[in-house]
C-alpha cells in the first residue's frame, strides 16, 4: 500500500513466503560418513519500507527467516535479516544525521562446512549472526564549485558463536572522523582537487584496540576533454609497526589517470606505495547497447568488523562491497584487503548472461600470512512468458586458509518463477554443492518450494 502527498511520497509494502525443501544430506555429512535427510519447512514474514521527502528518507527492509525441521525438532531455528538507512536533513543543505542497520549471517571459518544462502543446513556452528549499527552526524555544503564534509560515526558491530578455535567472536565498538574538501565532480573543471582526513578506531572486548588515521591530496588536471591525471600523496598510520597507535607515521604516494569516452567507458587507474609496499587501485566500467562490462581493484588496511560496517580504508573511497558472506574467516586481527572484482553481462531482450570472477586476499599482519579466495560464477536468465522465468547458474570457488586448510566448491542452481496474480509468485529452485578439501568434504542436493504473497 501506499501513501503520497506534496513533498513526501511513502511505500509499505509487507509480504510473506511459505516453502518446503528435501534436503539429502541436512548435516553436510561427508562420502564416508552416514547422512541425514531432512524435509524442512520455511516461515518467511517481512516488510519494505520506502520514504522519501524533502528533509527525510528511509529505506528498509526486514525478513525474519523461521525453519521447521520436521525429522529433528530440535534442529528449528529462526534468522533475522534486516538491512535500513535512514538520513534526516536538520538543517537543509548544511547538517544532516544519518543512521545505519544491518542484520545478517557471517560464515566464521569458510574451510569448515558452510550454509548457502538459504541457510538452511546443519553446520555444527559454523555460522554467526552479525548485528551493526552506526549513528553518523554529518555537516555537508557546496561553497561555490566546491564540496566540504565533516562526519563523525559511531557504532557497533556484534558477532555470537565462536571460532574454530573455541574463541568467542568479540563485539565491537566502532568510531571515525571524516573531513574532506574538494572540486565539485558533478561540475567539470580542468583543475581539480580533494583533500581529506580519516580516523579510524575499533574497540574489541579483549583484544588490542585497532587505530588507522590517513591525511591524503589528490590533484587532477585533464589535458583533454576524455583524459584527466592524477597524483595522490599523504601520510598514513604504519599498522606493521603498531596497530593500536594511529598517527600519520609513513608517507604513500600514487599516481593514475582518469578516462571518460562519452557515457559508456570510463577508467580510473592509480599505481603508488603505502606502508605495506605496493598499492594499486583500479575501475572500470562499460555501458553498451547489450554489453555491460565492470571491473575494479583496491586494497587498503581492513578488520573484519570494519569490513561489515564501514566503508574500507583505502585511497579509493568506494571500492564496492564483497559479493557473498563466506569469503573468509571471522577474527580480529588486522589484515591487507586486496580484492577484485570483474563481470560481464550481456542483456537481451528475453536474455540475460553475466560472467563474474572475484579474488580476494587477506594478508595478516601479525604473522604475514594470508586467506586467499577465487570465485568465478556463470548465470543465465531466461523470460520464458510474461509470468514465467528461468534462472540457471554455477559457481566455482576456492578457499586456501593462511594455517594450510583448503576448500573447493562447485555449486549449481536451476530455478523457476511463476506470477500466479499480481501479488503472489511461486517459485521452484533445485541446487547442488560439491565440496572438496582437506578440513571438509561433502555433497549435498535440494529442492525448495515456495509461495510468496506481497499485501
Amino acid at each position: 500500500m501506499a501513501a503520497g502527498a506534496a513533498a513526501a511520497d511513502s511505500t509499505f509494502e509487507p509480504r510473506i513466503s511459505v516453502g518446503a525443501s528435501y534436503v539429502d544430506n541436512i548435516d553436510l555429512a561427508s562420502p564416508e560418513e552416514a547422512s541425514d535427510e531432512e524435509f524442512v519447512l520455511l516461515l518467511l514474514p517481512g516488510f519494505k519500507y520506502d520514504l522519501q521527502s524533502p528533509r527525510l528518507n528511509i529505506n528498509a527492509d526486514y525478513t525474519l527467516q523461521a525453519l521447521f525441521y520436521t525429522g529433528d525438532s530440535d534442529r528449528n531455528e529462526s534468522y533475522n535479516q534486516f538491512d535500513g538507512t535512514a538520513t534526516a536533513a536538520l538543517v537543509q543543505d548544511y547538517f544532516f544525521l544519518e543512521a545505519t542497520g544491518i542484520a545478517t549471517q557471517q560464515v566464521i571459518d569458510p574451510s569448515r562446512p558452510v550454509n548457502g544462502s538459504d541457510n538452511i543446513f546443519d553446520t555444527g556452528g559454523n555460522m554467526s549472526d552479525a548485528v551493526t549499527a552506526t549513528l553518523a552526524p554529518y555537516f555537508k555544503h557546496h561553497f561555490g564549485q566546491t564540496i566540504a564534509e565533516a562526519r563523525y560515526s559511531q557504532g557497533f558491530v556484534n558477532f555470537s558463536g565462536e571460532d574454530s578455535s573455541g574463541n568467542i567472536l568479540e563485539d565491537t565498538q566502532q568510531r571515525r572522523v571524516y573531513a574532506s574538501w574538494e572540486t565539485d565532480p558533478e561540475q567539470p573543471q580542468r583543475f581539480t582537487w580533494k583533500a581529506f582526513y580519516d580516523a579510524q578506531q575499533a574497540d574489541y572486548e579483549i583484544s588490542p584496540t585497532f587505530r588507522y588515521d590517513q591525511a591524503n591530496v589528490e590533484l587532477g588536471y585533464a589535458v583533454s576533454r576524455s583524459i584527466r591525471l592524477l597524483a595522490t600523496g599523504g601520510y598514513e598510520s604504519d599498522l606493521i609497526t603498531d596497530s593500536t597507535d594511529g598517527g600519520l607515521d609513513e608517507a604513500f604516494y600514487g599516481g593514475g589517470l582518469e578516462l571518460t569516452l562519452g557515457q559508456q567507458h570510463r577508467l580510473r587507474a592509480v599505481a603508488g606505495h603505502r606502508f605495506y609496499g605496493d598499492s594499486y587501485e583500479f575501475a572500470y566500467h562499460y555501458d553498451g547497447r547489450m554489453l555491460k562490462l565492470d571491473g575494479q581493484y583496491a586494497d587498503g588496511p581492513m578488520t573484519a568488523a570494519q569490513e561489515l560496517a564501514l566503508s574500507p580504508l583505502s585511497n579509493n573511497p568506494n571500492p564496492g562491497p564483497i559479493s557473498g558472506h563466506d569469503l573468509s574467516r571471522l577474527s580480529s586481527e588486522v589484515y591487507i584487503r586486496k580484492y577484485f572484482n570483474a563481470s560481464a553481462r550481456l542483456v537481451g531482450r528475453r536474455t540475460t548472461i553475466e560472467l563474474r570472477m572475484t579474488d580476494y586476499k587477506r594478508r595478516y599482519l601479525s604473522l604475514d600470512t594470508q586467506d586467499h579466495t577465487t570465485e568465478v560464477g556463470l548465470t543465465f536468465d531466461r523470460k520464458l512468458s510474461s509470468r514465467t522465468d528461468l534462472a540457471a547458474g554455477a559457481t566455482w570457488r576456492d578457499f586456501e586458509g593462511r594455517d594450510g586448510e583448503s576448500s573447493k566448491d562447485m555449486s549449481y542452481t536451476l530455478g523457476f518463477t511463476r506470477r500466479m496474480t499480481a501479488s503472489i509468485i511461486g517459485t521452484l529452485k533445485l541446487s547442488r554443492v560439491e565440496r572438496t578439501g582437506n578440513v571438509s568434504r561433502y555433497d549435498v542436493d535440494w529442492i525448495m518450494l515456495s509461495v510468496q504473497k506481497t499485501f
